[in-house]
């Protein structure tokens, strides 16, 4: 049997082309993670947006009453207890921005307020002090800034580079 020899060249050529189908794999793998990650920050960014606008808004209709929402610039406390002692511990946090839903015939209040990050709920009794640590998160948001003029309410909700405002008029004739 006679045996051909090849060139030196030819398995050099062989092994170029897996290095660059490797190499090919791998820019194509990091693309592709690329656009993912970027469609799933703009997919959070509009949820985000979407959840804000909705959430205040059922909020706003299902507390609706007469000069049943307002805003309130509360001061945030931390209340614990320490030791035996039966007497809180009550520390101060400053005052946080908050707007208030309550039903006249009620004892309880609602409060959506930004806290650490976070647009934050707290239902509590109306003669109970704001501790805003114990509320229920429901978004990211940076900060919260309402104002009122003519019976509409404008909630602004800052998170990141971008806000989602929310205009309510409040149904009940206010």
């Amino acid at each position: 049997m006679k045996r051909l020899k090849g060139h030196a060249i030819s398995g050099v050529f062989v092994f170029l082309l897996l290095g660059i189908f490797a190499l090919m794999s791998v820019v194509t793998m990091l693309f592709g993670a690329n656009a993912y990650k970027n469609s799933s920050d703009r997919a959070q960014a509009h949820n985000t947006r979407r959840v804000l606008s909705s959430y205040v808004r059922a909020m706003a209709r299902s507390w609706d009453s007469l000069g049943g929402i307002y805003t309130e610039r509360a001061d945030a406390v931390r209340v614990s207890y320490e030791g035996d002692s039966d007497e809180p511990v009550v520390e101060p946090l400053g005052a946080v921005d908050s707007v208030v839903l309550v039903r006249d015939d009620e004892d309880v209040i609602d409060r959506l307020y930004v806290f650490d990050g976070k647009l934050m709920e707290r239902l509590q009794y109306k003669d109970e002090p704001f501790e805003p640590e114990r509320g229920m998160e429901i978004c990211p948001a940076d900060a919260l800034s309402v104002q009122s003029s003519d019976g509409l309410i404008s909630l602004t909700v800052a998170y990141g580079d971008e806000t989602a405002t929310v205009d309510i008029a409040p149904r009940s004739g206010r």
